[in-house]
C-alpha cells in the first residue's frame, strides 16, 4: 500500500507584513547606529503636555522673580525719593532748577482736588505783598508739576521755603493715555492765614513766573488762562512818593513794638515745639516769630492805608 507524504510550504507574506518587517527592522538598525555614533541611546520624545507645563512653570517663576525685583526697587527708591507736587513760581525751570539747583528725577504734570491757589503769604506792602500757597476748598482744583527729588534735596527746598507746612495730597496725574488719571502720593506745601486774611494780590513779577512756569510744562490751557486773569499789584503802575515812603519808614517801629510781645513768647516759651514734623524746635520758633512780625506788619498797612493807599489787597477780604 502506497504512503502519501504532505509537505507544509510556508505560507507566502503579504505586502503589509514585508512593509512593517522592513520598517521595524530598519528603525532597529537606526538605533543600533545612534547608539554607537554618540555612546547613548536616543532621546525619547517628551509628550507636548509635558513640555507646556514645564513652560508654564518657568514663566510663572520668571514673574515672580520680577515682582520681587520691581517690588525691591520700589522700596529703595521710596526710602531714598520723595514726590513733591509744585504749584507757584517752583512749576518753572528758571525757578526750580536754575535758582534753587534741584535736578528732579521725574516730572509729571497733574492736578490736586479739593485745593484751591491762594495768596495768603504776607510779603512786603508795595513790593512783594503775597506768595502762593493752597487751602482746603471743596471742589476746586489746583494744576501743577508733580517732582520726583531726594530726601535731602526736599529737605533744602523745606529751608528756603520757610514758614510753609507740609501736607500730604493725591495727585491726579494727566498726560499720556496710560498714566492719565493715576494717583501719585506726594507732599505739597500749604500755609495758615496770616492776620486773618486770605487771597492777597502777588505782584506782577511774581503772577508772571507762575504763568510762564505753566506754559513751560504745558499745564491745561483753561488753567493757563485762569492764572493769566489773576489781579495782581504792580509797583510801577503808581510809585509811592516822598512823603508815602516817609510814612511807611515811620511806621517800621510801631510794626517791631507790635510783634514784640509774640516774639518774646514763642523764643522764652514751648510754643516753637510739635507742628510740622519736617521742622526742629528752633526752625518753628524762628517761623512763629517771623508770622508774628508779618501780622504786625499788616495790621500797620491797614491803620495807613488812608495815606498811602492799598498794597496787594483784594478790598475787604479778612475773614
Amino acid at each position: 500500500m502506497a504512503t502519501t507524504t504532505r509537505l507544509t510550504l510556508p505560507r507566502p507574506s503579504t505586502p503589509s507584513s514585508a512593509a512593517s518587517s522592513a520598517s521595524a527592522s530598519s528603525s532597529s538598525r537606526n538605533k543600533v547606529m545612534t547608539t554607537l555614533m554618540h555612546g547613548r541611546r536616543p532621546k525619547r520624545k517628551i509628550p507636548r503636555t509635558v513640555k507646556r507645563s514645564s513652560a508654564s512653570a518657568s514663566t510663572s517663576r520668571r514673574e515672580e522673580d520680577e515682582d520681587e525685583d520691581n517690588a525691591g526697587r520700589q522700596a529703595a527708591e521710596d526710602a531714598f525719593f520723595v514726590n513733591y507736587f509744585a504749584y507757584g513760581s517752583n512749576v518753572g525751570s528758571k525757578t526750580f532748577s536754575t535758582r534753587r539747583n534741584i535736578q528732579p528725577k521725574r516730572v509729571q504734570n497733574g492736578k490736586i482736588l479739593d485745593y484751591q491757589l491762594s495768596f495768603n503769604v504776607p510779603g512786603v506792602p508795595f513790593l512783594e505783598p503775597a506768595f502762593a500757597s493752597v487751602t482746603r476748598q471743596k471742589g476746586k482744583v489746583t494744576h501743577g508739576v508733580c517732582y520726583t527729588i531726594t530726601k535731602d534735596e526736599f529737605q533744602y527746598l523745606l529751608q528756603t521755603e520757610g514758614s510753609y507746612d507740609v501736607v500730604d495730597v493725591d495727585v491726579v496725574v494727566y498726560g499720556d493715555k496710560d498714566i492719565e488719571g493715576v494717583l501719585m502720593k506726594a507732599k505739597t506745601l500749604t500755609h495758615r492765614d496770616v492776620a486773618a486774611r486770605r487771597d492777597l494780590q502777588p505782584s506782577k513779577r511774581y503772577r508772571d513766573l507762575i504763568v510762564e512756569g505753566a506754559k513751560e510744562r504745558g499745564l491745561e490751557k483753561s488753567w493757563i488762562e485762569f492764572l493769566e486773569k489773576m489781579p495782581y499789584f504792580d509797583p510801577n503802575e503808581k510809585p509811592l512818593n516822598a512823603f508815602e515812603m516817609s510814612v511807611l519808614a515811620a511806621a517800621l517801629p510801631v510794626v517791631l513794638a507790635r510783634a514784640a510781645p509774640k516774639i518774646f513768647d514763642v523764643v522764652f516759651s514751648n510754643s516753637g515745639e510739635g507742628g510740622n514734623d519736617e521742622k526742629t524746635s528752633n526752625e518753628r520758633k524762628l517761623i512763629e516769630s517771623f508770622l508774628a512780625t508779618q501780622e504786625a506788619l499788616y495790621d500797620v498797612h491797614d491803620s495807613v492805608e488812608g495815606v498811602v493807599g492799598r498794597s496787594g489787597v483784594l478790598g475787604d477780604n479778612r475773614i
